[in-house]
């Protein structure tokens, strides 16, 4: 049997090279010294690529590997943008619970057993903006599983 490391990346699952992206992310950010990044980037979710996408994230590697300047990357204003496109519901939660709970996203990066004051945020949240919470402590377990 062929391992992993033995095979082309065009050979390669979707889920092993999600894998492979993951570890070289965390590698990187750790030879940055971020390890916070690094921690981000063991526990994100890799969404699934339709085909097409596959191909063009292919054909976009490919063109970095033939020496292709990378594309530049996205603003975060173009990247709200989109991302209000695709879930204006949970983009609109994200900055009711911004403008009405500041530091509420600082949640997302710790556990609340390692900073108590935030189980008074959780309950906050809980009382109004219950989805909110709900997506926080998803996030914990993630990081829980680790």
């Amino acid at each position: 049997m062929v391992s992993q490391s033995e095979r082309t990346e065009a050979e390669l699952t979707v889920e092993e090279r999600d894998e492979l992206e993951r570890q070289r992310l965390v590698a990187r950010a750790l030879e940055r010294g971020d390890h916070e990044m690094a921690e981000i980037y063991r526990t994100v979710e890799f969404d699934d690529a339709t085909p097409e996408e596959e191909e063009a994230i292919a054909r976009y590697f490919e063109s970095l590997k033939n020496g292709a300047k990378p594309t530049k990357a996205m603003t975060l204003e173009e990247y709200m943008a989109e991302w209000r496109e695709e879930d204006p519901e949970f983009v609109a939660l994200m900055e009711r619970c911004d403008e009405r709970f500041p530091g509420w996203d600082d949640l997302m990066y710790r556990l609340p057993e390692d900073h108590p004051a935030d189980f008074e945020m959780l309950r906050t949240l809980d009382e109004h903006e219950p989805e909110a919470a709900g997506f926080l402590r998803g996030i914990h377990d993630e990081l829980r599983s680790l």
